[in-house]
């Protein structure tokens, strides 16, 4: 006569799992699961053998710098932000300096320019 095994779902697998390492009663255990002991004896080595790898593949990260180091390279970042956007951001003058050479129309060649920027003509 061939015995058929019965499905048993991975819920109740970890749920004794998690039972024998709180009693350690792996006969109470078989007698709820209807398992033997030597079933849940594998799953307990299977699920210890998945957390070992599972906790074997975490390398630690880089130390966490001083908070006062941190807030200071952020003020700096900050300030290169607040500069650029306000740089950038600065109306320019629609026309030269006065120090500055006359500017001449490549098309027409005449040195009067307008407040616009358009030249005469």
């Amino acid at each position: 006569m061939i015995m058929a095994y019965k499905a048993i779902d991975a819920k109740v697998k970890v749920d004794a799992v998690k039972q024998y390492w709180a009693t350690g009663n792996i006969s109470q255990i078989s007698k709820k699961t209807g398992s033997s002991r030597a079933t849940i004896y594998s799953w307990i080595a299977f699920a210890e053998n998945a957390l070992v790898e599972a906790f074997g593949q975490i390398h630690p990260g880089p130390r966490r710098k001083s908070l006062q180091h941190e807030n200071e390279i952020l003020k700096t970042q900050l300030k290169k932000l607040y500069d650029k956007y306000h740089k950038e951001s600065r109306p320019r003058p629609l026309t030269a300096p006065e120090d500055a050479p006359p500017q001449i129309c490549t098309d027409c060649g005449s040195a009067q320019i307008r407040k616009n920027g358009t030249v005469p003509f």
